[in-house]
C-alpha cells in the first residue's frame, strides 16, 4: 500500500512540473546593443553633419564628395582657449593695416574721408537728376562714378579697422580667461578636434584633395558666428 502510494504521489508531481513548464515558456534574451564610445558617436556624427552642412553649402560639386579618412582628438579647455588664441593672432596678422596705423584715431581719419565722399556722392546725384544739358549729364556720370569708386576704397579699409579691432578684443578676452582658469579647470573636456581628409571636385571637374578640420561633440558642432560651421580648411591655398 504504502508502495502503491508514494507511486501516485510521484506520479501527480511529475504532472505539475510538466505542466509548470508548458505553461511558462522559457524567456526571450534580447540582445544587448552594442556599446559605442564617444570617439565613435562623434566620428559618425561629424562625418554626417559636413556632408549634409559643409560639402553641400560648400563644395563646388558636392556630388563628387568622397570621405578618405576622420580622425578625433579630445581637447581640454585650456588647449581649447590655446588654439583659439592662436588662431585669431593669425587672423590679425592678415590685417591690410600696416602694425603702426591700427588706431582708432586713425579709423576716425578713414571714416570722415568715408562720410565726405557718401555726401558729395548725395549731391552730384541731387544735381544729375535737375540736369538737362547732356554734356552737364555726362559730366556728372563721371563724378558720381569717381565718388562710388572711392566710397567703396574707403568701406574696404573700414571693415579691416572693423575686423582687426573684434579679433583684438577678442584675443584679449580669451586671453584673459585663459589666465583665470583653475588647474581642474584646465583639464576639463571642451569638445573633439575632428580632421576630415575628402576628395571632390573642383569647378575644373578635376578631383581634389580637402583637409578640414572642425570642432564637434556628441550634441553636434559647436555654435558660432561664422558661416562654415567653425570648419577651417588645413590645405587651402
Amino acid at each position: 500500500m504504502k508502495k502503491q502510494m508514494f507511486t501516485i504521489i510521484l506520479l501527480i508531481l511529475t504532472s505539475v512540473t510538466l505542466s509548470a513548464q508548458i505553461k511558462s515558456p522559457n524567456k526571450k534574451t534580447v540582445p544587448q546593443k552594442p556599446v559605442v564610445s564617444p570617439e565613435m558617436s562623434v566620428k559618425t556624427k561629424a562625418e554626417k553633419w559636413f556632408k549634409d552642412f559643409y560639402v553641400e553649402k560648400f563644395f563646388k560639386d558636392p556630388y563628387s564628395y568622397r570621405l578618405l579618412k576622420i580622425t578625433t582628438d579630445s581637447v581640454s579647455t585650456k588647449q581649447s582657449l590655446i588654439d583659439s588664441i592662436y588662431y585669431i593672432a593669425s587672423e590679425i596678422e592678415k590685417c591690410n593695416i600696416a602694425e603702426k596705423d591700427r588706431t582708432k584715431e586713425n579709423r576716425d581719419e578713414w571714416q570722415k574721408s568715408y562720410d565726405e565722399v557718401i555726401a558729395d556722392l548725395k549731391k552730384e546725384e541731387a544735381n544729375l537728376e535737375k540736369e538737362t544739358d547732356k554734356g552737364q549729364i555726362a559730366f556728372r556720370n563721371k563724378l558720381i562714378a569717381i565718388n562710388k569708386e572711392y566710397a567703396l576704397k574707403y568701406l574696404s579699409v573700414l571693415k579691416d579697422f572693423n575686423i582687426y579691432f573684434l579679433n583684438f578684443g577678442e584675443r584679449t578676452r580669451l586671453e584673459k580667461r585663459l589666465n583665470s582658469l583653475s588647474p581642474k579647470q584646465e583639464n576639463e573636456f571642451a569638445f573633439f578636434k575632428v580632421k576630415l581628409d575628402c576628395y571632390s571636385k573642383n569647378s575644373l571637374g578635376n578631383e581634389v584633395l580637402g583637409r578640414f578640420q572642425f570642432p564637434f561633440t556628441e550634441k553636434g558642432s559647436l555654435p558660432t558666428s561664422d558661416v562654415s560651421g567653425g570648419v577651417i580648411q588645413l590645405n587651402k591655398d
